[in-house]
């Protein structure tokens, strides 16, 4: 029998969850995403959405808002060109001042471009999580990345922005879609299921006959060694007997065939 280590495991693990990621993300569809035996649908979830949040900065009111679609590319509106994120953006950042009735666009940045990489996962709870990693823009040194956790929940909530920091976005966003859904077929999902309860209750009933014999024999009979092990002597019988089972089975079956002709 061969044995691995368990930094081996993980190893291989890592490999074969590799093609699994890059598969996700070079054949991005949001109504249909798999991951392993596992399949998604976001189509909830595509479709232009802008969170804000106003910072007061006198004499003038900051306005840092987020235009997100985590499936497509964004809309264009009716602003100005150098005012919107260029095409194939997917989350656009931007910074507006508003003083009295005019305002003005002070930045425009581009923090996810393209198709993401899809990674799946549980949190501490057991609650399924499906992270999303965007690249952005690149200016220099400078590239620009954006990490979406999608989280199961009953509702579709806003998506929380949790961080920031000049290159990096982080959001959050509850929704029923990271909800995982077998993609295996209902009636093979079913007889596994069959089987998986059938050997569970077999090995319990196993565990229990051997554990309670074992003590019985230990604190009631007094036996010591292999004398613990409950019915021994069926046990030690117990191949010699299965194999003239199956000779008197054979047998039986021959002697059938034989019997059903008749020599001329």
């Amino acid at each position: 029998m061969m044995f691995f280590s368990r930094g081996s495991i993980v190893f291989l693990l890592r490999m074969l969850s590799i093609p699994l990621v890059f598969a996700v993300a070079s054949n991005f569809d949001c109504s249909s995403i798999k991951v392993g035996q596992l399949e998604f649908n976001f189509s909830s979830v595509n479709g232009n959405l802008t969170i804000a949040k106003n910072l007061t900065t006198k004499p003038s009111i900051e306005e840092i808002r987020y235009e997100i679609n985590p499936c497509n590319p964004l809309e264009k509106d009716t602003s100005p060109a150098d005012e919107q994120c260029t095409d194939g953006t997917l989350i656009c950042r931007k910074v507006v001042g508003y003083r009295k009735n005019t305002s003005f666009v002070f930045t425009v940045e581009e923090l996810a471009k393209g198709a993401p990489e899809i990674n799946y996962t549980k949190d501490t709870t057991g609650i399924s999580e499906l992270i999303w990693k965007y690249k952005g823009e690149k200016i220099g040194d400078k590239e620009y990345l954006t990490t979406i956790t999608f989280a199961c929940s009953l509702k579709n909530n806003v998506p929380v922005v949790e961080s920031y920091n000049s290159t990096d976005l982080r959001l959050t966003w509850e929704t029923p879609s990271a909800c995982a859904k077998s993609s295996k077929p209902s009636g093979e999902s079913s007889k596994s299921g069959f089987f998986s309860v059938v050997g569970t209750l077999l090995l319990v009933g196993i565990c229990i006959y051997l554990i309670g014999g074992i003590l019985f024999n230990y604190f009631v009979v007094g036996a010591r060694g292999l004398y613990l092990i409950p019915n021994l002597e069926f046990w030690q019988d117990f191949p010699g007997n299965f194999m003239a089972l199956i000779h008197r089975l054979v047998t039986m079956v021959s002697g059938r065939r034989r019997g059903g002709y008749s020599s001329v």
